[in-house]
C-alpha cells in the first residue's frame, strides 16, 4: 500500500511540476522586463528633470541680463508671444 500512496504521490509531483514551471519561468521573465522598464523609466525622468532644470536657468539668466540691459518691458513682450 505504501509503495502505490508513493507512487501516486510522485505521479502527482510531476505533473504539478511540469504544469508549473512554465509559469514560473514566464513570471521571472515579466519580472525581468519589469525591472528593465522601471530603469530606464527612471533614467529618462532624471534627463527630462534635468533639461527642464536647465531650461528653467537659461530662462532666469535671460531675464537677469534683460532686466541688467533696462530691457525688462522685453521679457514680458517675448512672455506674451
Amino acid at each position: 500500500m505504501e509503495a502505490i500512496v508513493q507512487s501516486i504521490h510522485e505521479d502527482v509531483e510531476d505533473y504539478r511540476r511540469v504544469r508549473l514551471d512554465p509559469i514560473l519561468t514566464q513570471e521571472q521573465r515579466v519580472t525581468a522586463d519589469i525591472e528593465r522598464v522601471m530603469i530606464r523609466s527612471s533614467a529618462a525622468n532624471a534627463i527630462v528633470t534635468r533639461h527642464l532644470a536647465s531650461r528653467r536657468k537659461g530662462e532666469r539668466v535671460a531675464g537677469e541680463l534683460l532686466q541688467s540691459a533696462n530691457l525688462a518691458a522685453c521679457v514680458s513682450k517675448i512672455g506674451a508671444r
